[in-house]
């Protein structure tokens, strides 16, 4: 197609746009009567949100569980079964993330939000049900393995879905794009520190007997139910974005070859940078709590009470809490893209600076707590943020949900490969152990902020609809003309029956030049 042609089909889906804005516009109305008054970005966080509660509760109480379950079951709950147990929901969520990305993008959002949420019910149900043959501690634990991995295939697919519904529902409400998703990831958060409070009030509950035990690890995975019943019955009245509706792009007839094309230097980006930055997150969220027992445990008689240690640990979480919602507020003004970049690499600083005086942090409790804590104040404010937002600014409407999914499950691949790694490292003695680890860590986090800078645009200034415009004209200059991408707009003047013809024999004469113009 000639670049004249390319050029007036650019200003036919320009129009398109504008008719879009229209509609979004009729659709603000009709949204704040169903959801009675709320405008549907609002509602769209919370029901997006919810799902990196249960995500990081569901992760991170089975930290605190481990210590119950060595109790507890102290012949059946090894090494291994512990290492099983923790690990399937991160195998499932790799599973969801691919599948529900392209699920998002082939079916809906919001039956996406639907099936996932529909697994976040019945995940932790059977959770907490769960047993084994004839009264097996093992088969139990085998249970659990299994029902995690399903759970994790829920939790999974939350990422893709809740990203692009966020990210799509704020540009519809023209509200700011940014922060509307960063709050909704930014329940991570909320999640962890909810899962290390709880887990330990309820251990408290039911020390002084441990017959208890068993009581209290069921009533902790349970609990992950109640958040999800009120959002779900939400995400029945949610509907999909009006860009998603809109966009105009063929769901079912995409030309991989050239996405791939166009975006394999983006995927290196937010695929890679998703790899550091869980490799370095999940991995110090274990790391950190060993590391600080064993401080602790050079300093204090108080370190052999489980409970305390943990308090500690809730510390570090604390001080990097706040870290999300900086992020989510200065999304917009800095840029996502910038915020990543100044995160890894004032966490790497970080993390070296740790690494060099290890040998006088360990026996200072307390300037290790606060150096730790912003290490994760900076991981939060940076990479575990804004690796969640970038694919939803970087890649078109069509295949927006699939790429973010593939995106995040290389970020989960790198948590599990992350955990492994660091064991090894830290073995080494009690100093130099430690000390690599710190180092090892600050290398990795720069060359997330290079591999951010250099695969990564900068598209804060960019809307939706204008990635999609890219994208398409993309397409059209590689030999892939709209009949194959069919914008909603022209849909029906293109049939794959033998009605051509005929259609074309119906249109009026404004249509029949439109299609003259398609058709060149």
């Amino acid at each position: 197609m000639s670049v004249s042609n390319i050029n007036r089909v650019d200003e036919e889906l320009n129009k398109l746009q504008e008719e879009a804005d229209v509609i979004v516009q009729q659709r603000v109305v009709e949204e704040e009567k169903l959801y009675g008054g709320f405008r549907s970005p609002i509602i769209n966080t919370l029901v997006s949100g919810v799902g990196f509660f249960t995500d990081a509760y569901n992760i991170f109480i089975v930290s605190i569980l481990n210590g119950v379950w060595t109790e507890a079951y102290p012949d059946s709950f090894t090494s291994t079964m512990k290492t099983r147990v923790s690990n399937s929901i991160l195998v499932g969520d790799i599973v969801g993330m691919l599948f529900f990305g392209l699920f998002a993008d082939r079916i809906g959002r919001k039956a996406g939000l639907l099936t996932t949420a529909t697994i976040l019910l019945i995940g932790p149900i059977l959770e907490t049900v769960s047993f084994g043959a004839n009264g097996s501690q093992t088969g139990m634990f085998w249970m659990l393995v299994i029902v995690r991995g399903f759970l994790g295939v829920g939790i999974g697919g939350e990422y893709p879905c809740a990203a692009t519904t966020s990210c799509e529902a704020g540009e519809d409400a023209k509200v700011k794009r940014g922060k509307n998703v960063l709050l909704v990831f930014a329940m991570q958060g909320v999640g962890t520190i909810t899962a290390y409070v709880y887990g330990i009030l309820l251990i408290e509950w039911a020390k002084a007997n441990p017959s208890n035990f068993e009581p209290v690890w069921r009533v902790a995975l349970a609990s992950s139910i109640v958040p999800v019943i009120p959002i779900y019955i939400l995400r029945w009245r949610m509907r999909n974005s009006t860009r998603y509706e809109v966009a105009g792009l063929s769901r079912k007839n995409l030309p991989w070859l050239l996405v791939l094309r166009k975006y394999w230097v983006n995927i290196i980006g937010t695929a890679g940078t998703w790899f550091i930055n869980d490799f370095l997150f999940y991995s110090n969220g274990l790391f950190s709590s060993e590391m600080t027992k064993s401080i602790l445990k050079e300093t204090d008689v108080r370190s052999t009470n489980l409970v305390f240690t943990e308090y500690t640990s809730i510390l570090i979480l604390l001080i990097g809490l706040p870290g999300y919602f900086v992020s989510a507020f200065t999304a917009d003004y800095i840029g996502s893209r910038n915020i990543q970049i100044i995160g890894a690499v004032v966490s790497g600083v970080i993390a070296i600076i740790m690494g060099g005086i290890f040998n006088l942090l360990r026996t200072n409790p307390g300037p290790f707590i606060m150096m730790y804590g912003l290490f994760f104040f900076f991981t939060q404010f940076g990479a575990n943020c804004t690796t969640f937002i970038l694919p939803t600014e970087t890649y078109a409407t069509a295949v927006r949900a699939t790429l973010h999914g593939v995106s995040a499950a290389f970020g989960k691949t790198g948590a599990a490969i992350g955990t492994q790694v660091f064991n090894p490292l830290k073995s080494i003695n009690p100093v130099n152990g430690p000390r690599a680890v710190f180092i090892f860590c600050g290398g990795l986090s720069f060359i997330g902020a290079i591999l951010t800078y250099i695969c990564i645009p900068d598209n804060k200034k960019k809307s939706l609809e204008a990635l999609d415009l890219e994208f398409e004209r993309f397409c059209l200059e590689h030999g892939v003309e709209l009949k194959y991408l069919q914008p909603s707009h022209y849909s029906k003047y293109f049939s794959s029956s033998d009605s051509d013809e005929k259609q074309r024999g119906n249109m009026d004469e404004s249509s029949k030049n439109e299609m003259a113009v398609l058709s060149e």
